[in-house]
Order: structure tokens, then sequence, then C-alpha cells
């Protein structure tokens, strides 16, 4: 029985430190917030799972807009690419591929059904 409490207790430990090891940033983009997870940290070359949460100034999910992805490496222009975010329970989700290692940024576009766009800006590392 002590023998099992210990694996159960390993396991444990073992998932909260795998969660620490997600990426995730929070930007204001106009009036809204947007928060992107990714479950990998540092990003790896190739695909990467991108959730991407928005709420609204009172705090409410915004599910009517049409989210867009650009992903570029700032010391390299011409490395870039844009994806569309699916709305998927409330928050939108996309495949992003870092094609190297490096520095990138990506520029979470945000288009409102009342035609109003906003945009928020984050950076991070693929190895």
């Amino acid at each position: 029985m002590r023998k099992l409490l210990i694996i159960v207790a390993s396991l444990f430990v073992m998932a909260g430190v795998a969660g620490a090891d997600d990426f995730a940033a929070e930007k204001k983009a106009g009036d809204l917030m947007v928060k992107v997870s990714i479950g990998n940290n540092p990003l790896s070359v190739g695909p990467n799972d991108t959730v991407i949460e928005i709420h609204d100034g009172a705090g409410h999910a915004v599910t009517d807009a049409e989210v867009n992805v650009y992903w570029f490496m700032p010391s390299m222009p011409a490395m870039n690419y844009e994806v569309k975010a699916d709305l998927q329970d409330n928050k939108y989700v996309a495949v992003i591929k870092p094609t190297m290692p490096g520095e990138w940024d990506a520029d979470i576009k945000v288009k409102r059904k009342t035609g109003d766009q906003q945009k928020a800006t984050i950076s991070f590392e693929a190895k």
C-alpha cells in the first residue's frame, strides 16, 4: 500500500511539473484581453497547439470574432505566415509551426463583427 501511495504521489508531482512548462502570455488589444497558451515552452520547431482566449472589458468571452495569427521572425522578415484560429468551446485554437529555431513574434488579430479590429503581439522562442 505504501508503494502505491508513493507512485500516486509521484505521478501528481510529475503532472504538476509538466503543466508548469506551458507557454502563456496575456496582452491587451484595445479594450480586449488576449491570453495565449501553447503546450510547449520553449516552443518546438514544427507543430504547436495554440489556444487563444479573448475577453471583453467586462470579462465575457468574445466568440463573435475572426481571429488570425501572423507569425514572423523579427530578424528575418521573410520568415512569416498567417493562420486562422477556429472557435472551439469559447476559445480559439490554431496550430502554429515555427520553421526554424529562434525568436518569433505573433500578431493576434481580432476582428469583431462590428468591424472593429484589435491586435496583440506576443514574443516567444522556438527550439
